[in-house]
């Protein structure tokens, strides 16, 4: 089955790299503002709802396929999915679904790492401590901030913007209307969701947690990623 893949804000195709290795058909989508191509106009480029509608774009549709967001990636992925034809699933991780009014403080923990994530311009070294703590793998650390400095600073200010002027869809209401089966893959040390918020919520059929992991979890625990992904394909055929 083919898995299409989304990647997070200041993010990567890269993260679901290891899929490869195991799976033969993934289609992955670089977003607007992220690997070095910077829009000439962000505020249009860059807004909630091109983000949307560039997903749908790009995402193959002429055979059913396995959707798969990591954090921003998931909030699109989930956002999108009611408008795609043959999505046989639906898999989100670091993406805790949202409504409207926007409830970042129930679905979020608290942390200032989503901040440095939503704002332009850092340091080095508080870019550094961000990814040291957002991911438990130290692998990944080096791949996590080239992504990030890959990225055009105007695209996290302008998500940050669009996200705080409630441009997100009510994706809570969306879940529970979904036609497909959702799930969700969470890393145990991802310093972000609200795990205790998300077993809360109708609409997920299963919830995945592995242990020593955090917020990309498709290359901080790949083959334990890999391993879900493939039961999950199980489920999704069989259904």
């Amino acid at each position: 089955m083919r898995l299409v893949c989304l990647h997070g804000n200041s993010s990567s195709p890269a993260v679901f790299n290891d899929l490869r290795d195991v799976f033969e058909d993934v289609h992955t989508i670089t977003f607007p503002g992220h690997g070095g191509d910077f829009s000439s106009n962000p505020e249009s480029d860059y807004s909630l709802d091109e983000l949307r509608a560039f997903a749908i774009r790009h995402i193959p549709q002429d055979e059913p396929f396995l959707l798969i967001g990591n954090s921003l990636g998931g909030h699109i992925a989930i956002e999108v999915t009611p408008q795609l034809k043959n999505c046989v699933g639906l898999v989100f991780f670091a993406s805790p679904p949202l409504k409207r009014p926007l409830n970042i403080e129930e679905a979020f923990m608290p942390t200032d790492i989503l901040g440095i994530f939503l704002e332009a311009d850092y340091t080095q070294e508080v870019i550094e401590n961000a990814m040291k703590e957002i991911a438990v793998n130290e692998k990944v650390w080096p791949l996590l901030l080239s992504d990030f400095k890959n990225t055009d600073p105007k695209f996290r200010e302008i998500l940050g913007k669009s996200i705080l002027n409630g441009e997100l869809m009510d994706e809570i209401k969306i879940l529970e209307k979904l036609s497909v089966p959702a799930y969700v893959i969470h890393g145990k040390q991802d310093p972000t969701p609200n795990i205790d918020y998300i077993k809360k919520l109708k609409g997920i059929n299963k919830i995945f947690q592995i242990d020593q992991c955090g917020h990309y979890a498709s290359i901080e625990a790949p083959k334990k990623f890999n391993d879900i992904i493939k039961q999950i394909i199980q489920e999704v055929e069989n259904d």
